[in-house]
């Protein structure tokens, strides 16, 4: 089932509500799960006063993030059981890490996901392949059915957009330039200081994040006749550089950067040494198949997955199946072809 009117009902009219997120949450999940419940407790038509609790399975929040959970409650548990529990940006129910079981508990469940991999795990689930489930609340909440905003919750939605389509140059669909021109339309009379946010995600590395950056960009090697760029990431080089994980996870886009790269992927490797592995992609190339073999999950063009086999057994087997993508889709000058009309 997919109603996303039942759904606000029944968010609107239950007393006690887990919203839960994936784990090691990224922008676009603290700020949907943030900017829905500033959304609902706004709203006046409330069968009852809904208590809402937020979930997520991170030990460590992105530094990036901090300022936007400064004042956020999360992860303290007021109930055993839940009358709702909603999932969002969490295209599995694996996904949910250790608080799998208040969703599995709650009488009722729900999920809101923007990912083309969603497993569709609740009794209602409501996908949009779009950018983000940020863009799927401003969408669907307050330009099709108006509900009222504030400045927090229209900055928290606007930092779940940029981040999730970095700096809108990936997953950007139609709908994505509506909300960020409605947006802009609300920065003067909201004070929401969009420029600010921008720079505060995009503009802002530290010196370790760039030291990390450079370790990666040393390791880089090409395949595939330069189609694919692989790029690692060691444990000791956190530890060198004075980065988490959280820190790596942008770098696998300079890779794209590159003339005739077509695909980029970075292996990290984490503490239980097993390796996040995360893709990117260009034009109609589909990385979301080759993290999808790997029990992973995605985009079209952004997708990720995890794996404990050995590195290089792992890394042949991983550009094998990105070969296979690159074979479905000849790369050429794309670029050309906007431009062929004869004058």
């Amino acid at each position: 089932m997919q109603s996303l009117s039942k759904a606000l009902q029944q968010i609107l009219s239950s007393k006690k509500v887990a919203f839960i997120v994936h784990q090691k949450a990224d922008a676009d999940a603290l700020c949907s799960m943030m900017a829905l419940k500033l959304l609902v407790k706004k709203r006046k038509e409330h069968k009852v006063s809904p208590t809402i609790d937020l979930f997520t399975d991170t030990e460590k929040v992105p530094e990036n993030c901090l300022p936007l959970v400064a004042h956020a409650s999360i992860n303290k548990q007021r109930y055993k059981k839940y009358d709702l529990a909603v999932s969002l940006d969490c295209a599995s129910l694996s996904r949910l890490g250790r608080f799998q079981e208040i969703f599995n508990n709650a009488k009722h469940t729900i999920v809101i996901d923007h990912h083309d991999t969603c497993e569709k795990f609740a009794e209602n689930n409501i996908l949009r392949v779009v950018s983000s489930v940020c863009e799927i609340l401003y969408h669907e909440l307050v330009m099709k059915r108006k509900w009222k905003v504030t400045s927090e919750i229209c900055r928290l939605l606007y930092c779940g957009i940029i981040t999730d389509t970095n700096d809108l140059t990936q997953n950007v669909h139609q709908s994505t330039h509506q909300v960020i021109a409605d947006l802009m339309e609300k920065d003067e009379s909201l004070n929401l200081e969009l420029e600010t946010l921008r720079n505060h995600f995009f503009k802002n590395s530290s010196k370790q994040q760039i030291s990390l950056l450079q370790r990666a960009l040393k390791s880089l090697q090409f395949f595939e006749n330069d189609q694919i760029a692989i790029m690692k990431i060691f444990k000791q080089d956190l530890i060198e550089t004075g980065c988490g994980q959280e820190d790596a996870l942008g770098i696998v886009d300079y890779a794209l950067k590159m003339k005739g790269v077509y695909i980029g992927v970075i292996f990290i490797k984490q503490e239980d040494n097993s390796y996040y592995v995360s893709l990117r992609s260009k034009d109609n190339i589909d990385v979301s198949c080759v993290a999808k073999h790997f029990n992973g999950g995605g985009h079209f063009n952004v997708s990720a997955f995890q794996s404990s086999e050995p590195l290089a057994e792992l890394k042949l087997e991983l550009i094998a199946k990105c070969k296979e993508q690159l074979g479905i889709f000849q790369p050429h000058n794309l670029v050309a072809d906007l431009f062929d009309e004869e004058l």
